[in-house]
């Protein structure tokens, strides 16, 4: 039941067509994975707008990331993000923030993985990585 409650509240980066396991953009308009297969770069879509009327931008991504796998929010999915460049400083607590997300311009996010992840876009779906 909090899977179909998060899906009414929250949508990620990515999502799946529906009875399917076929991944699509959804907050993202569209993404590019660099040829070594560690760095993800996505264009986030305009106009989204959260329930108080204030536009989605990258901040907000970023800031969901990191809260998730903040140890102190005891966060189930933090474990999810373990190929994300600075996530062992954060879970240790030696870092606030996580070194290998980037906030290139309102519109646009970039993830840096300490190795190439063939799930990543899949992470990019599940509601430990909604907004």
């Amino acid at each position: 039941q909090s899977w179909s409650m998060i899906k009414s509240l929250f949508d990620g980066l990515m999502d799946y067509e529906p009875g399917t396991t076929n991944l699509r953009p959804d907050l993202a308009e569209s993404y590019e994975i660099a040829p070594d297969g560690k760095t993800f770069t996505f264009k986030l879509r305009q106009g989204v707008k959260f329930h108080n009327g204030r536009e989605m931008t990258a901040d907000d991504v970023k800031y969901s990331l990191d809260r998730v796998t903040n140890p102190k929010t005891q966060s189930p999915g933090a474990g999810f993000f373990g190929s994300i460049k600075g996530h062992e400083d954060v879970a240790a607590g030696k870092a606030e923030s996580l070194a290998g997300v980037t906030v290139v311009d309102p519109y646009t996010i970039k993830f840096e993985l300490t190795r190439p992840d063939a799930t990543f876009l899949h992470v990019m779906a599940i509601n430990f990585s909604h907004v």
